[in-house]
């Protein structure tokens, strides 16, 4: 990735400084809540397989036992610096504008929603009809620093599944600190 900076040079830093990565302690896994306190148990959390080689990338599932069609996937993704997790956020929230058949189904498609606004960016989408059993799917992709949060949320509740999407994005903002 090119980045270029633009100013009299008196304060720009250099090459090597521009894209060295900020340190942080901030980690995929770590940026995965707990979210034990709104009712959901984790049923799955591990390195995300899809994830590329050396790629600091993590996915976990959660179901609400107290709504059982109600569940959560959270996949988050640590990039080197915000340049480069802002062109994967605005990579990632475009594709899943139309996704592709197999992540919510052939015959599912996408409209805008409300965003959560938490985050350095965030863009919501949900399906644009329910499914068979009555649910539907919230899909928020957000940016912390130089983080990509994808979350989703499946459920038939929507004020239920509204309280979720804020109280998961606000626990992942707290994470991201």
């Amino acid at each position: 990735m090119l980045v270029t900076a633009c100013g009299d040079g008196k304060d720009s830093p250099t090459t090597a400084q521009a894209t060295a990565p900020a340190p942080s302690s901030v980690t995929a896994a770590r940026l995965i809540p707990d979210l034990t306190g709104l009712g959901f148990t984790l049923g799955q959390s591990e390195r995300d397989p899809a994830a590329q080689a050396g790629q600091d990338a993590h996915r976990a599932l959660f179901q609400q036992t107290a709504a059982p069609n109600m569940g959560a996937k959270i996949e988050a993704t640590v990039l080197s610096d915000a340049a480069a997790a802002t062109a994967q956020w605005t990579s990632i929230s475009t594709a899943l504008r139309n996704p592709p058949p197999d992540l919510l189904g052939a015959s599912s498609s996408q409209k805008d929603t409300t965003a959560t606004n938490v985050g350095d960016q965030s863009k919501a989408y949900i399906t644009a009809k329910p499914d068979p059993q009555g649910n539907q799917v919230w899909t928020d992709v957000y940016r912390f620093g130089r983080s990509v949060v994808v979350v989703q949320v499946l459920s038939k509740d929507e004020p239920a599944a509204q309280k979720a999407r804020v109280a998961i994005a606000e626990r992942i903002r707290d994470n991201a600190k």
